[in-house]
C-alpha cells in the first residue's frame, strides 16, 4: 500500500469515526434511561462527516506544516508520515458501545467528554513522537543547552527561582479559581496575622468572637477557636506557633489593601517564595556536588511539579520554610571548603528560628542538625571562634523565643504553644507515660506506613517518583555509606518521631509529616538518577514522573481531594482522588492501602502493598537489566493500547461511584442494599424518610436481587406546600405541589441498571422552596414500598 493511499484511508476513516461521534454526542443531550436510541439518519451523518473531515484535515496539515518549518524535510513526505497521528481518531467509532452501560444522559455526556479529551491527548502524543522521529533531537536540545550554559550562575539562579515562583503562584491561583481557599490550620495562622495587623497583639479572643476569619473565608463560615489561655487573665492565645503568621503578615496586609480575591492570593504568594527558594537550593546542592547540570535541572523540575513540594509551596504551613532553611544549613556545613563566618552565624540563627514554627516537633530537626554542626566545627581550625559564630545567634534566637513564650503564655514548657496548653511536671509526666506506653505498637508502625502508602495522603500513591529515592538510598548505603547515614540522621528522626506519636495530618495536602525534612528524599532521588545505569529502572522512573505529574494536575482540578482527614476517629478509608478515578463496576479504594486508626479492623490491601513495596525494592538491587528498544511502530501500538484501556476504564462504564452500602429490611420483608445514603435524610422506619431541608435534591440508590414490578410512593409535607419533582434515574415521572394532605404515586416497571447479578434503582426527590419555612421543625415525609 502506498503511503498516499494509507494517508487517504486514515483521513477518511478518522473523519467517519469522528462524524459518528459528533452525531452521537449531539443525541446524548436528549437521552434518558427510558429512551436512548441514537439518530442514524443519513443527512445528519453526512453533515457531521464533512465537519469532521474539515477538522481532521486542518489538524493534519497544521501539524505537518509545523514539523516542516522546524526540520525543513520534504513537505510531501512529512504530510504522508504525519497521517499516522490520526490513528486515535478511528477509536471514535467505538463510542456507541457506551450505550451498553447507560445510566443517565448527564453521565453519558461526561463519559463522551472524557472520550474526546483522551483521544485528543493521544493524538498529540503520537504527533510529538513522530516529530521526535523525524527531527534530530540533538538540534533541539543543543539550542536550549547553549542558552542555559551561556547564562551566568546568578542568571541561572534568577531564572530557576522566577520559574518556580510562577509555577507555584499559578498553582495557588488555579486552586483559588476552583473554589479552594483556606482549610485546616491555615485560617488560624491567618487570624494571628490579622490580630497583629489590626489589633497589634496576640490575643485572639476578640478575633474569634467577632469572626474576623470570615474576611478571608467568606460569610457564614464558622470555625472553632484554636486557642489556649494566655498569661494575662482572660486572654486567649493561639496554640499554633506564630512563625508562618510573621512571614505572611506583609502579604496579608497587601491582600487586605487590594481587597477581593487578593486576600487569598497574596498570602499564598508569600509561601511560594519559600517553595521557589527550596527548589533553587536543590539545584545548587547538586551543582556544588559536581554532578551534571542536567541532573540538577531534573531534580528542580521534579520538586517544582510534583507533590508534596508543589502543593506545600502555596499552602500556609511551616513545613516548606523549615525544609528550605534545613537544606540551606546542610549545604553550608557539608561543603568540602572551609566554613565561612557569615554562614555559621546564619546557620545558628536559622536553626533557632525553627522554634517559632513549632517548639515541639521541630526539636527533632533542631537536635540532629545542631549536633552535626557542632561536630563539624570541632574538626575545623579556629574552632573556638567558629563555635562562637555558630552558638551565639543560636542561643540568642532560642532565648528570644522562650522569653516570648514565657511573657505571653506564662510558661517555659514547650507544650504551652500546643493544643495541650501549659502543663505542670505531673501532667507532663503523665502525658509522657501515655505517649510511651499507652499507644498500641500496631498504630505506630501503621502510621509510618501510612505516610508513604495510605490512599488518602500517602506519598508514593500520589508521587511514585519518590519510590526511587529508596532505591537511591540503598545505592548510597553501598557506595557512600557515611553520607547516607548522615542524611538519615538529619532527616528521619522528625517523621519517625511523628509516627511514634501516631500523628497524622488533617485537611492538609498529602505527605505533610514528611515535608519538613523532605530534602533528604530529594537527595536520595538525585543519587538514584545520577548513578542508575539500568534501562528498565530509567523507563519506570520516567513513567512514575509522568504519573506524578498527572496526579498533580488532577488534584489541582479537584482540590477537595487535597484535604482528607486521616486523624483518629476517621472511618472512611476511601481516597477521594481514587474514587474519582473509579467507576460504577469497580472501586479503586477497595484494593488500595489504608492505615486509618480503626480498632479491631483488618484491611488486606495494606499487607499486599507493603509486600509489593519491599519486593520491588529488593528487585531493584539485583544486577539484571532489561535491554529493550522499541521501534516506532511498537511505540504507536503501545500508545493505542493504552488509549484503548483508558477509554474502556473511563468511558465504557458509568462514572457514578457508590459507597457505604447499608442493608435495610423493607416492609415487604425484602432485604434492600442502600448506597451513599444522605446524612440529612433520616430513616424513621423501614420505608419512611424524614427530609428536613428544602430547596435541594435527595438521592436514593438501592439494589435488589430481584427485578421490581413497581414502586409505590407516598409523600406528605406537614410544614406546608412545597413543589416536588420525582425522578427514576433521569426520567421525571412526577411534578407537582405537596401539602399536609399528602399524595400517593405508583411507578410501574421502574427503570433499572443491571449491576452484576443484581438490579440497581435510583430515585431522586427534588424539594423546591418552602413557603412556611417550618420544614426543619416538621420535616417532609417520604415513603416508598417495593413490589
Amino acid at each position: 500500500m502506498s503511503s498516499w493511499l494509507r494517508s487517504v484511508i486514515l483521513v477518511l476513516t478518522g473523519a467517519l469515526s469522528l462524524g459518528l461521534f459528533f452525531s452521537f454526542w449531539r443525541d446524548a443531550k436528549h437521552f434518558t434511561i427510558i429512551n436512548h436510541i441514537p439518530d442514524l439518519s443519513w443527512p445528519t451523518l453526512f453533515l457531521f462527516f464533512f465537519l469532521a473531515l474539515a477538522i481532521i484535515i486542518f489538524l493534519w496539515l497544521s501539524f505537518s506544516f509545523l514539523t516542516w518549518l522546524l526540520n525543513r524535510n520534504n513537505f510531501s513526505a512529512v504530510i504522508r508520515n504525519n497521517s499516522i497521528s490520526l490513528l486515535p481518531f478511528i477509536l471514535f467509532s467505538l463510542a456507541p458501545l457506551t450505550l451498553k452501560h447507560f445510566l443517565t444522559g448527564q453521565d453519558l455526556i461526561k463519559r463522551l467528554s472524557l472520550y474526546l479529551l483522551l483521544v485528543i491527548i493521544f493524538f498529540f502524543w503520537i504527533a510529538v513522537l513522530l516529530f521526535k522521529e523525524t527531527t534530530p533531537e540533538s538540534a533541539l536540545k543543543e539550542k536550549l543547552t547553549i542558552f542555559f550554559r551561556s547564562l551566568s550562575p546568578r542568571q541561572k539562579s534568577a531564572l530557576l527561582f522566577i520559574a518556580a515562583l510562577i509555577i507555584f503562584s499559578l498553582g495557588g491561583f488555579i486552586l483559588q479559581l476552583r473554589g479552594a481557599n483556606f482549610s485546616g490550620d491555615e485560617p488560624h495562622y491567618l487570624i494571628i496575622a490579622h490580630s497583629l495587623l489590626v489589633d497589634h497583639d496576640f490575643d485572639l479572643a476578640n478575633n474569634y468572637e467577632q469572626r474576623d476569619y470570615q474576611q478571608y473565608l467568606g460569610p457564614g463560615i464558622i470555625i472553632e477557636p484554636h486557642t489556649v489561655p494566655g498569661a494575662r487573665a482572660g486572654s486567649r492565645l493561639s496554640f499554633h506557633s506564630p512563625g508562618v503568621s510573621f512571614l505572611i503578615l506583609p502579604f496579608y496586609w497587601l491582600g487586605r489593601l487590594l481587597g477581593g480575591s487578593a486576600v487569598v492570593f497574596w498570602p499564598r504568594f508569600g509561601l511560594s517564595l519559600w517553595g521557589a527558594l527550596f527548589c533553587w537550593q536543590i539545584f545548587l546542592f547538586f551543582k556544588e556536588k559536581g554532578w551534571e547540570e542536567k541532573l540538577a535541572l531534573k531534580l528542580w523540575a521534579i520538586c517544582a511539579l510534583t507533590s508534596p513540594i508543589f502543593f506545600y509551596s502555596f499552602h500556609l504551613y511551616p513545613e516548606i520554610v523549615v525544609a528550605c532553611l534545613s537544606l540551606v544549613i546542610f549545604r553550608w556545613l557539608n561543603k568540602t571548603t572551609g566554613l565561612k563566618p557569615h554562614e555559621l552565624v546564619l546557620s545558628g540563627l536559622f536553626l533557632s528560628l525553627f522554634l517559632w514554627f513549632h517548639s515541639i516537633k521541630y526539636v527533632f530537626i533542631i537536635f540532629p542538625i545542631f549536633i552535626f554542626a557542632f561536630l563539624k566545627i570541632l574538626k575545623t581550625s579556629g574552632r573556638l571562634k567558629n563555635l562562637i559564630f555558630y552558638l551565639t545567634p543560636f542561643l540568642a534566637g532560642a532565648t528570644g523565643y522562650f522569653a516570648f513564650q514565657k511573657i505571653l503564655y506564662g510558661s517555659f514548657n514547650p507544650t504551652s504553644v500546643s493544643w495541650q496548653g501549659a502543663m505542670g511536671s505531673q501532667e507532663s509526666l503523665a502525658f509522657l507515660k501515655f505517649v510511651l506506653f499507652s499507644i498500641p505498637f500496631r498504630f505506630r508502625w501503621e502510621t509510618l506506613a501510612g505516610y508513604f502508602l495510605d490512599q488518602r495522603d500517602g506519598l508514593l500513591l500520589y508521587a511514585p517518583i519518590y519510590f526511587f529515592a529508596f532505591v537511591g538510598l540503598l545505592t548510597m548505603l553501598r557506595q557512600k555509606k557515611k553520607q547516607a547515614w548522615l542524611i538519615i540522621f538529619l532527616t528521619w528522626p522528625y517523621f519517625l518521631f511523628s509516627a511514634f506519636l501516631t500523628q497524622r495530618s488533617g485537611y492538609a495536602p498529602q505527605a505533610r509529616p514528611l515535608v519538613a525534612s523532605f530534602w533528604g528524599f530529594s537527595i536520595f532521588l538525585g543519587y538514584f538518577l545520577a548513578t542508575n545505569r539500568k534501562k528498565y529502572l530509567s523507563f519506570l522512573a520516567n513513567g512514575a514522573f509522568i504519573y506524578s505529574l498527572i496526579i498533580t494536575i488532577l488534584l489541582l482540578l479537584s482540590p477537595l481531594n487535597l484535604y482528607q482527614e486521616t486523624t483518629a476517629g476517621t472511618t472512611d478509608r476511601s481516597g477521594g482522588l481514587f474514587l474519582l478515578l473509579s467507576h460504577l463496576h469497580f472501586s479503586l479504594p477497595e484494593i488500595l492501602p489504608s492505615f486509618l486508626k480503626i480498632e479491631g479492623s483488618f484491611w488486606w490491601p495494606n499487607y499486599i502493598w507493603l509486600g509489593l513495596f519491599f519486593l520491588c525494592l529488593a528487585l531493584s538491587q539485583l544486577r539484571f537489566d532489561l535491554n529493550f528498544r522499541f521501534n516506532f511502530g511498537f511505540k504507536v501500538f503501545l500508545i493505542l493500547a493504552g488509549l484503548g484501556f483508558l477509554l474502556f476504564w473511563f468511558a465504557y462504564y458509568p462514572r457514578l461511584v457508590l459507597t457505604h452500602p447499608v442493608k435495610k429490611r423493607w416492609p415487604e420483608d425484602q432485604i434492600v442494599t442502600f448506597y451513599s445514603l444522605s446524612r440529612v435524610a433520616q430513616l424513621k422506619m423501614p420505608g419512611t424518610f424524614l427530609l428536613p431541608q428544602a430547596n435541594r435534591p435527595y438521592h436514593f440508590w438501592f439494589q435488589s436481587s430481584t427485578r421490581l414490578e413497581g414502586i409505590e410512593i407516598a409523600m406528605s409535607s406537614p410544614s406546608g406546600k412545597i413543589p416536588v419533582e420525582l425522578l427514576a434515574f433521569d426520567y421525571s415521572f412526577f411534578q407537582g405541589t405537596i401539602d399536609s394532605s399528602g399524595r400517593k404515586i405508583e411507578l410501574s416497571e421502574p427503570p433499572f441498571y443491571r449491576l452484576g447479578k443484581n438490579y440497581l434503582y435510583w430515585l431522586t426527590i427534588n424539594l423546591g422552596p418552602e413557603e412556611e419555612r417550618m420544614i426543619r421543625a416538621r420535616p417532609f415525609e417520604f415513603f416508598f414500598s417495593l413490589k
